[in-house]
Protein backbone atom coordinates (compact mmCIF):
# COMPACT_ATOMS: atom_id res chain seq x y z
CA UNK A 1 0.00 0.00 0.00
CA UNK A 2 1.17 3.55 -0.66
CA UNK A 3 1.45 6.00 2.22
CA UNK A 4 -1.54 8.01 0.96
CA UNK A 5 -4.78 6.66 2.36
CA UNK A 6 -7.31 5.38 -0.18
CA UNK A 7 -10.64 7.14 -0.56
CA UNK A 8 -12.66 3.94 -0.11
CA UNK A 9 -12.07 0.91 2.08
CA UNK A 10 -13.95 -2.12 0.71
CA UNK A 11 -14.56 -4.72 3.42
CA UNK A 12 -15.21 -8.31 2.32
CA UNK A 13 -16.00 -10.72 5.20
CA UNK A 14 -15.85 -14.38 4.24
CA UNK A 15 -16.11 -17.86 5.74
CA UNK A 16 -15.45 -21.04 3.75
CA UNK A 17 -16.23 -19.41 0.40
CA UNK A 18 -13.05 -20.10 -1.51
CA UNK A 19 -15.20 -20.87 -4.56
CA UNK A 20 -16.91 -17.45 -4.41
CA UNK A 21 -14.60 -14.88 -2.82
CA UNK A 22 -12.49 -14.52 -5.98
CA UNK A 23 -15.54 -13.38 -7.94
CA UNK A 24 -16.29 -10.72 -5.31
CA UNK A 25 -12.69 -9.45 -5.33
CA UNK A 26 -12.59 -9.30 -9.15
CA UNK A 27 -15.80 -7.24 -9.17
CA UNK A 28 -14.01 -4.62 -7.04
CA UNK A 29 -10.81 -4.70 -9.09
CA UNK A 30 -12.95 -4.18 -12.22
CA UNK A 31 -14.51 -0.97 -10.90
CA UNK A 32 -14.21 2.13 -13.08
CA UNK A 33 -13.33 4.00 -9.86
CA UNK A 34 -9.97 2.72 -8.64
CA UNK A 35 -9.02 4.67 -5.50
CA UNK A 36 -9.70 1.93 -2.97
CA UNK A 37 -8.24 -0.71 -0.71
CA UNK A 38 -9.77 -4.17 -0.30
CA UNK A 39 -9.76 -5.73 3.17
CA UNK A 40 -10.67 -9.42 3.08
CA UNK A 41 -11.47 -10.68 6.58
CA UNK A 42 -11.30 -14.47 6.66
CA UNK A 43 -13.55 -15.50 9.53
CA UNK A 44 -11.87 -18.77 10.48
CA UNK A 45 -12.20 -20.58 7.13
CA UNK A 46 -10.94 -24.16 6.86
CA UNK A 47 -10.97 -24.25 3.05
CA UNK A 48 -8.54 -22.66 0.56
CA UNK A 49 -9.81 -19.08 1.02
CA UNK A 50 -6.38 -17.67 1.92
CA UNK A 51 -4.79 -19.29 -1.14
CA UNK A 52 -7.47 -17.79 -3.42
CA UNK A 53 -7.02 -14.28 -1.99
CA UNK A 54 -3.22 -14.39 -2.18
CA UNK A 55 -3.32 -15.31 -5.87
CA UNK A 56 -4.37 -11.73 -6.65
CA UNK A 57 -1.26 -9.70 -7.42
CA UNK A 58 -2.47 -6.30 -6.20
CA UNK A 59 -1.00 -4.47 -3.23
CA UNK A 60 -4.35 -2.80 -2.53
CA UNK A 61 -5.62 -6.13 -1.16
CA UNK A 62 -5.10 -6.84 2.52
CA UNK A 63 -5.85 -10.24 4.04
CA UNK A 64 -6.76 -10.56 7.74
CA UNK A 65 -7.59 -13.90 9.32
CA UNK A 66 -9.58 -14.75 12.45
CA UNK A 67 -8.24 -17.82 14.21
CA UNK A 68 -11.82 -18.98 14.79
CA UNK A 69 -15.24 -18.31 13.30
CA UNK A 70 -16.66 -15.25 15.09
CA UNK A 71 -19.56 -14.35 12.78
CA UNK A 72 -20.27 -11.76 10.10
CA UNK A 73 -20.54 -8.79 12.46
CA UNK A 74 -17.17 -9.50 14.06
CA UNK A 75 -15.55 -9.90 10.62
CA UNK A 76 -16.97 -6.58 9.38
CA UNK A 77 -15.85 -4.89 12.61
CA UNK A 78 -12.32 -6.21 12.16
CA UNK A 79 -12.34 -4.73 8.67
CA UNK A 80 -13.68 -1.38 9.87
CA UNK A 81 -10.98 -1.14 12.54
CA UNK A 82 -8.27 -1.83 9.94
CA UNK A 83 -9.73 0.51 7.30
CA UNK A 84 -7.81 3.60 6.17
CA UNK A 85 -10.35 5.08 3.79
CA UNK A 86 -12.60 8.10 4.23
CA UNK A 87 -15.55 5.96 3.07
CA UNK A 88 -16.46 2.41 3.99
CA UNK A 89 -18.12 0.05 1.52
CA UNK A 90 -19.18 -3.50 2.27
CA UNK A 91 -19.28 -6.48 -0.08
CA UNK A 92 -20.38 -9.94 1.04
CA UNK A 93 -18.13 -12.60 -0.43
CA UNK A 94 -20.98 -14.31 -2.31
CA UNK A 95 -22.13 -11.06 -3.96
CA UNK A 96 -20.55 -8.81 -6.59
CA UNK A 97 -20.69 -5.23 -7.89
CA UNK A 98 -21.38 -3.92 -11.34
CA UNK A 99 -18.38 -1.97 -12.70
CA UNK A 100 -19.72 1.56 -12.11
CA UNK A 101 -21.02 1.02 -8.57
CA UNK A 102 -18.27 2.90 -6.74
CA UNK A 103 -17.91 5.58 -9.42
CA UNK A 104 -21.58 6.54 -9.18
CA UNK A 105 -21.60 6.56 -5.38
CA UNK A 106 -18.39 8.57 -5.00
CA UNK A 107 -19.59 11.07 -7.63
CA UNK A 108 -22.53 11.89 -5.35
CA UNK A 109 -20.26 12.51 -2.35
CA UNK A 110 -18.00 14.73 -4.46
CA UNK A 111 -20.88 17.07 -5.34
CA UNK A 112 -21.01 18.68 -1.90
CA UNK A 113 -19.42 18.39 1.54
CA UNK A 114 -22.95 18.43 2.98
CA UNK A 115 -23.49 14.96 1.51
CA UNK A 116 -20.77 13.58 3.79
CA UNK A 117 -23.44 13.07 6.45
CA UNK A 118 -25.52 10.71 4.29
CA UNK A 119 -25.59 6.97 3.66
CA UNK A 120 -25.76 5.80 0.03
CA UNK A 121 -27.27 2.57 -1.23
CA UNK A 122 -28.12 1.08 -4.62
CA UNK A 123 -30.66 -1.10 -6.34
CA UNK A 124 -30.09 -4.86 -6.49
CA UNK A 125 -30.14 -7.69 -9.01
CA UNK A 126 -31.26 -10.85 -7.15
CA UNK A 127 -29.96 -13.89 -9.04
CA UNK A 128 -31.17 -17.41 -8.25
CA UNK A 129 -28.13 -19.68 -8.37
CA UNK A 130 -30.16 -22.80 -9.12
CA UNK A 131 -32.03 -21.59 -12.22
CA UNK A 132 -30.46 -18.23 -13.15
CA UNK A 133 -33.73 -16.32 -12.69
CA UNK A 134 -33.15 -12.61 -12.02
CA UNK A 135 -35.27 -10.03 -10.20
CA UNK A 136 -34.58 -6.34 -9.76
CA UNK A 137 -35.15 -4.32 -6.61
CA UNK A 138 -35.20 -0.58 -7.29
CA UNK A 139 -35.02 1.52 -4.12
CA UNK A 140 -37.70 4.13 -3.46
CA UNK A 141 -37.08 5.19 0.13
CA UNK A 142 -34.81 8.18 0.71
CA UNK A 143 -34.17 10.72 3.44
CA UNK A 144 -35.13 9.85 7.00
CA UNK A 145 -36.09 6.21 6.53
CA UNK A 146 -36.11 4.93 10.12
CA UNK A 147 -39.83 4.09 10.17
CA UNK A 148 -39.65 2.57 6.68
CA UNK A 149 -36.99 0.21 8.01
CA UNK A 150 -39.26 -0.88 10.86
CA UNK A 151 -41.63 -2.30 8.23
CA UNK A 152 -39.03 -3.73 5.86
CA UNK A 153 -35.29 -3.71 5.24
CA UNK A 154 -35.68 -1.34 2.29
CA UNK A 155 -31.90 -0.92 2.01
CA UNK A 156 -31.17 -4.62 1.63
CA UNK A 157 -27.92 -6.29 2.61
CA UNK A 158 -24.53 -4.76 3.28
CA UNK A 159 -23.27 -5.07 -0.30
CA UNK A 160 -25.34 -2.10 -1.52
CA UNK A 161 -24.05 0.44 0.99
CA UNK A 162 -21.25 3.00 1.18
CA UNK A 163 -20.96 5.58 3.94
CA UNK A 164 -18.49 8.00 5.52
CA UNK A 165 -16.30 6.34 8.13
CA UNK A 166 -17.25 8.99 10.66
CA UNK A 167 -20.90 7.86 10.59
CA UNK A 168 -19.84 4.47 11.96
CA UNK A 169 -17.64 6.20 14.52
CA UNK A 170 -20.79 7.94 15.79
CA UNK A 171 -23.31 5.05 15.84
CA UNK A 172 -20.89 2.25 16.68
CA UNK A 173 -19.80 -1.01 15.12
CA UNK A 174 -21.96 -3.96 14.03
CA UNK A 175 -23.67 -5.76 16.91
CA UNK A 176 -21.76 -8.99 17.47
CA UNK A 177 -24.58 -10.38 19.62
CA UNK A 178 -26.75 -10.80 16.52
CA UNK A 179 -26.59 -14.03 14.50
CA UNK A 180 -28.97 -12.57 11.90
CA UNK A 181 -30.30 -9.16 10.77
CA UNK A 182 -26.99 -7.44 11.58
CA UNK A 183 -27.48 -5.21 8.55
CA UNK A 184 -31.00 -4.10 9.58
CA UNK A 185 -29.79 -3.25 13.07
CA UNK A 186 -27.00 -1.09 11.63
CA UNK A 187 -29.32 0.69 9.16
CA UNK A 188 -31.77 1.45 11.98
CA UNK A 189 -29.03 2.96 14.12
CA UNK A 190 -27.69 4.98 11.21
CA UNK A 191 -31.14 6.16 10.10
CA UNK A 192 -31.79 7.67 13.53
CA UNK A 193 -29.00 10.17 12.83
CA UNK A 194 -28.41 10.31 9.07
CA UNK A 195 -30.55 10.54 5.92
CA UNK A 196 -30.16 7.93 3.19
CA UNK A 197 -29.69 8.51 -0.55
CA UNK A 198 -30.71 5.84 -3.08
CA UNK A 199 -29.18 5.30 -6.51
CA UNK A 200 -32.25 4.04 -8.30
CA UNK A 201 -30.61 1.44 -10.46
CA UNK A 202 -29.28 -2.04 -9.66
CA UNK A 203 -25.51 -1.84 -9.21
CA UNK A 204 -25.16 -4.80 -6.86
CA UNK A 205 -25.65 -8.50 -7.65
CA UNK A 206 -26.93 -10.64 -4.78
CA UNK A 207 -26.87 -14.37 -5.40
CA UNK A 208 -29.61 -16.45 -3.79
CA UNK A 209 -28.32 -19.92 -3.00
CA UNK A 210 -29.21 -22.81 -0.74
CA UNK A 211 -27.23 -21.67 2.29
CA UNK A 212 -28.73 -18.20 2.08
CA UNK A 213 -32.30 -19.49 1.73
CA UNK A 214 -32.04 -21.88 4.67
CA UNK A 215 -30.89 -19.31 7.22
CA UNK A 216 -31.59 -20.42 10.77
CA UNK A 217 -35.14 -19.27 11.55
CA UNK A 218 -34.50 -19.34 15.28
CA UNK A 219 -31.56 -16.97 14.78
CA UNK A 220 -33.80 -14.63 12.79
CA UNK A 221 -36.44 -14.59 15.53
CA UNK A 222 -33.84 -14.07 18.26
CA UNK A 223 -32.40 -11.19 16.26
CA UNK A 224 -35.82 -9.57 15.87
CA UNK A 225 -36.40 -9.88 19.62
CA UNK A 226 -33.03 -8.23 20.26
CA UNK A 227 -33.78 -5.45 17.78
CA UNK A 228 -37.21 -4.93 19.38
CA UNK A 229 -35.54 -4.44 22.77
CA UNK A 230 -33.12 -1.89 21.29
CA UNK A 231 -35.77 0.15 19.49
CA UNK A 232 -38.83 -0.61 21.61
CA UNK A 233 -39.52 3.05 22.43
CA UNK A 234 -39.71 4.07 18.76
CA UNK A 235 -41.55 0.91 17.68
CA UNK A 236 -44.24 1.19 20.34
CA UNK A 237 -44.85 4.85 19.54
CA UNK A 238 -46.07 3.89 16.06
CA UNK A 239 -49.04 1.49 16.28
CA UNK A 240 -48.78 0.30 12.66
CA UNK A 241 -45.04 -0.34 12.95
CA UNK A 242 -45.52 -2.12 16.28
CA UNK A 243 -48.20 -4.42 14.89
CA UNK A 244 -46.30 -5.10 11.69
CA UNK A 245 -43.14 -5.98 13.62
CA UNK A 246 -44.99 -8.86 15.32
CA UNK A 247 -46.73 -9.80 12.07
CA UNK A 248 -43.42 -10.19 10.24
CA UNK A 249 -41.96 -12.22 13.10
CA UNK A 250 -45.02 -14.48 12.93
CA UNK A 251 -44.48 -14.95 9.20
CA UNK A 252 -40.87 -16.01 9.73
CA UNK A 253 -41.95 -18.53 12.39
CA UNK A 254 -44.78 -20.07 10.36
CA UNK A 255 -42.81 -20.31 7.13
CA UNK A 256 -40.27 -22.37 9.04
CA UNK A 257 -42.77 -24.63 10.79
CA UNK A 258 -42.93 -22.96 14.20
CA UNK A 259 -46.71 -22.62 14.09
CA UNK A 260 -47.48 -21.92 17.76
CA UNK A 261 -44.86 -19.18 18.00
CA UNK A 262 -46.08 -17.69 14.73
CA UNK A 263 -49.70 -17.81 15.81
CA UNK A 264 -48.81 -16.00 19.05
CA UNK A 265 -47.05 -13.27 17.06
CA UNK A 266 -50.01 -12.83 14.69
CA UNK A 267 -52.31 -12.52 17.71
CA UNK A 268 -50.08 -9.82 19.20
CA UNK A 269 -50.20 -7.96 15.88
CA UNK A 270 -54.02 -8.11 15.81
CA UNK A 271 -54.32 -6.87 19.41
CA UNK A 272 -51.97 -3.94 18.72
CA UNK A 273 -53.45 -2.98 15.34
CA UNK A 274 -56.91 -4.57 14.91
CA UNK A 275 -57.66 -2.42 11.85
CA UNK A 276 -54.97 -4.08 9.73
CA UNK A 277 -57.26 -6.67 8.18
CA UNK A 278 -54.52 -8.68 6.45
CA UNK A 279 -53.37 -10.03 9.82
CA UNK A 280 -56.56 -12.08 10.30
CA UNK A 281 -56.20 -14.56 7.41
CA UNK A 282 -52.60 -15.21 8.42
CA UNK A 283 -53.69 -15.93 11.98
CA UNK A 284 -56.47 -18.27 10.80
CA UNK A 285 -54.20 -20.16 8.39
CA UNK A 286 -51.58 -20.54 11.14
CA UNK A 287 -54.24 -22.38 13.17
CA UNK A 288 -54.74 -24.87 10.30
CA UNK A 289 -51.19 -26.20 10.27
CA UNK A 290 -47.94 -25.81 8.34
CA UNK A 291 -49.08 -27.39 5.06
CA UNK A 292 -52.18 -25.20 4.78
CA UNK A 293 -50.17 -22.08 5.68
CA UNK A 294 -47.57 -22.86 3.00
CA UNK A 295 -50.22 -23.60 0.39
CA UNK A 296 -52.03 -20.30 1.03
CA UNK A 297 -48.73 -18.39 0.97
CA UNK A 298 -47.90 -20.02 -2.40
CA UNK A 299 -51.30 -19.03 -3.80
CA UNK A 300 -50.86 -15.45 -2.58
CA UNK A 301 -47.43 -15.17 -4.23
CA UNK A 302 -48.80 -16.62 -7.47
CA UNK A 303 -51.60 -14.01 -7.51
CA UNK A 304 -49.10 -11.21 -6.87
CA UNK A 305 -46.83 -12.42 -9.70
CA UNK A 306 -49.82 -12.60 -12.06
CA UNK A 307 -50.88 -9.05 -11.14
CA UNK A 308 -47.33 -7.80 -11.68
Amino acid sequence: MSERSPTVSVIIPTHNRAHLVGRAIRSVLNQTYQDFEIIVVDDGSIDTTEKVVRRFDDDRIRYIRHGENKGGSAARNTGIKAAKGKYIAFLDSDDEWLPKKLQKQIAIYQKSEKLDSKVLYTGIFYINQSNGATQQKIPTKVGWIFYDLLFDNVVGGCSTVILPRRCIDVVGLFDEMLDSSQDLDMWLRLSRRYPFIAIKEPLTKVYIHEKRITENARAKVRAREHIFEKFSEEIQKERRAHGYFHFKTGNICCHNGYMKEGRDEFLKAIKIDPWSLKYYPYFISSCLGFNVFQKLAWLKNKVNITKG
